[in-house]
């Protein structure tokens, strides 16, 4: 093989490595400009579609305000998700506020700081039993909402949403069977 050859391939590895970053660039965005009401759909991907220690991370246009959404390991179709906040999110509520505002939702638990400073991050466990239940992200849903009224984030919010996890080809090929036989309706 001549150097010309080589530099030949080194080229067209070039282009395709370019080429695929230029379409993924171009195309793959992050959900974006997602209205408030729509938190529901979006978490219910998550927990029907995604891996275990998949997450969404959301982030309000208007403000500093983050949260995740960690969906966590569980059997067939039962799974935990996890909604985190950092302190930053919160600064201008008191976190006592944000608290009452949880403790309202009789199947949220909202876990120690494992951290050891009191205040860090506020982190919300919701068992979920059955992912394909049509209200499978209720409660993360109106938890989020009730964090969200907690901080006076109105209903005209607007958020920018970003996965970060992989993809169940099992559970994804079940939601098609699933909408086919007219069991499910929404993912």
């Amino acid at each position: 093989m001549t150097a010309a050859d080589i530099l030949v391939w080194v080229g067209l590895a070039i282009g395709v490595l370019a080429t695929a970053y230029g379409l993924t660039y171009l195309f793959w965005r992050p959900e974006s400009n997602i209205d408030r009401t729509r938190l529901g759909h979006w978490f219910r991907s998550l927990i029907r579609l995604y891996e275990s220690d998949s997450l969404i991370r959301v982030s309000h246009r208007g403000s500093p305000l983050r949260f995740t959404l960690l969906r966590r390991a569980g059997d067939g179709p039962q799974c935990w998700v996890v909604l985190s906040c950092p302190r930053a999110s919160w600064t201008t509520a008191p976190l006592g506020t944000v608290r009452e505002a949880i403790a309202a939702e009789p199947r949220a638990l909202i876990l120690p700081d494992m951290a050891g400073v009191d205040g860090d991050r506020l982190d919300v466990q919701v068992a979920i039993s059955d992912i394909w239940a049509s209200d499978a992200a209720e409660v993360a849903e109106r938890i989020a909402l009730r964090v969200l009224d907690a901080l006076g984030i109105g209903p005209d919010a607007r958020f920018d949403l970003e996965f970060l996890g992989e993809h169940s080809m099992e559970r994804a090929l079940e939601a098609r069977r699933r909408q086919r036989d007219g069991s499910l309706e929404e993912w």
